[in-house]
């Protein structure tokens, strides 16, 4: 598929708060790394009934309520014999098991949760100086120390430096300067960047969270992924995120600011079990 506007209008007919990673990638700084495949809908030539998304050739999504899950569970078994031979899948519930074991290796990464918050204008202000701590938007000056802080915080973080020209990336910082960008002189502690930033589409993503492991338990996170959301607000109405279903701290935090669970995905990496097919 090819048509933007056929792909946005299928999400928009639907639950978007479960498709702000899909909804995102319609952006020129991302759309030309997308492949996009849907299942006609038989009961309107001109609809879908299903829709994925396979970004740069190396993640699979194919997501959405309950009720599509038969036209999902078709689409995969049509797209299954030419996929990739290694791939990251976000998968709705029950698909992953449909991968043929003599096919394919999968390593089970979990189930996770989607969560959204639809108002994030209403997120309240934060209170930096409760922590001790100042509230700094981050911007391109303040790449190789998130890098550094990222290593011992979420070296398994995906963090793309794009996001920094944004505006909305928040951190905090001991001591500091105060809520300009850049400049400071205390330590970041706590960060809350971005997945996705569409002003486009209405959407974003949270991602990124993370806290110095020396200042955990003291709930920054919540007090910065506020910020975050705040400075979100100026753009969009719907921000969302992911988050392993067991993390439940994170998930507390998140529901404290608002977010709810919007929907359920398995997360895998898959392999070839002969990848030369």
């Amino acid at each position: 598929m090819d048509s933007r506007g056929q792909i946005a209008a299928f999400y928009a007919d639907r639950e978007r708060a479960l498709h702000v990673y899909e909804l995102g990638d319609l952006d020129d700084a991302f759309w030309p790394r997308t492949r996009w495949y849907g299942l006609p809908d038989a009961d309107e030539p001109a609809g879908l009934s299903a829709l994925a998304l396979l970004y740069d050739q190396q993640s699979l999504l194919l997501l959405g309520c309950e009720a599509d899950q038969p036209a999902r569970a078709e689409l995969l078994a049509a797209l299954e014999p030419s996929l990739p031979a290694r791939l990251h899948v976000h998968l709705s519930p029950g698909l992953l098991a449909l991968l043929p074991a003599s096919r394919w290796r999968v390593e089970p990464r979990g189930p996770h949760l989607k969560m959204a918050l639809r108002s994030p204008a209403a997120v309240p202000a934060p209170d930096p100086a409760a922590h001790g701590m100042s509230l700094v938007r981050l911007g391109e000056a303040d790449l190789d120390e998130l890098l550094a802080f990222y290593e011992r915080a979420y070296p398994e973080s995906w963090f793309d430096p794009r996001s920094l020209a944004t505006g909305v990336v928040h951190g905090l910082r001991e001591g500091g300067t105060g809520g300009r960008t850049g400049g400071g002189t205390g330590a970041l502690r706590s960060v809350a960047g971005i997945h996705v930033f569409s002003p486009a589409q209405g959407v974003a993503a949270i991602g990124n969270v993370a806290t110095d492991p020396q200042a955990r338990g003291r709930g920054l996170a919540r007090t910065v992924t506020a910020a975050t959301c705040r400075a979100l607000a100026e753009h969009v109405d719907l921000v969302g995120l992911n988050v392993h279903a067991d993390n439940l701290a994170a998930r507390r935090c998140y529901a404290g600011l608002g977010f709810e669970v919007v929907g359920r995905y398995e997360e895998a990496g898959i392999a070839r079990v002969d990848p030369a097919r």
